[in-house]
């Protein structure tokens, strides 16, 4: 089943832009599958086709993602640099695995980039954890609010994930990430038996 759908998408490079759309616009909503998909489909064209498709793809799925957030959110810097990060980072990768075919240097960068951008946020932000501690308590009023009861010392797990989520996000984005090479990789071994 997952060899004919690595063979249908590379099959004409509208199937990918369409199924990368689709991927992207479905991002929003469950984040971690779509995602890795939107990104694994323009690695596959990356490494199956040309760059510059590859690139249409992850465009395709950016602005489908975009226009589903924007419709209920504000565009702001964060969400541009988590655009490029989650659906171009993946394109970027492809290419350097085309061109060197060596997914450990792939796994490397991925793991540089991801330390290089948690010292970008914390330099360049006031108070990195204590944004997160508003936007946790936000969340837990409103959960309380709807019955849920939560035990425990309500201020220690506050702070406790307030430290805890720029490094969360940051896992999720690389196995985002990598994942979507990893399984473009698979993909590509499926579709050209190499």
């Amino acid at each position: 089943m997952h060899r004919a759908i690595a063979v249908w998408l590379t099959g004409h490079p509208w199937r990918a832009a369409v199924a990368s759309a689709i991927s992207g616009a479905l991002s929003p909503q469950m984040p971690l599958p779509f995602l890795v998909v939107a990104g694994a489909i323009a690695v596959l064209v990356a490494l199956r086709f040309d760059f510059r498709y590859a690139v249409s793809m992850a465009l395709t799925a950016a602005v489908a993602a975009s226009s589903v957030v924007l419709s209920v959110a504000r565009p702001n810097g964060w969400l541009l640099l988590a655009v490029a990060l989650l659906f171009f980072g993946p394109v970027l990768l492809g290419g350097l695995l085309r061109q060197t075919r060596s997914l450990n240097l792939v796994f490397q960068v991925v793991m540089l980039g991801m330390v290089v951008l948690l010292c970008v946020i914390y330099l360049s932000l006031e108070d990195p954890v204590g944004m997160w501690r508003q936007q946790i308590e936000t969340v837990w009023a409103q959960v309380t609010s709807h019955g849920v009861v939560l035990e425990g010392d309500k201020q220690m797990i506050i702070a406790a994930w307030s430290r805890t989520m720029w490094g969360a996000l940051a896992a999720l984005a690389l196995a985002t990430v990598f994942g979507a090479v990893g399984l473009s990789t698979f993909d590509d071994f499926l579709v050209n038996g190499a």
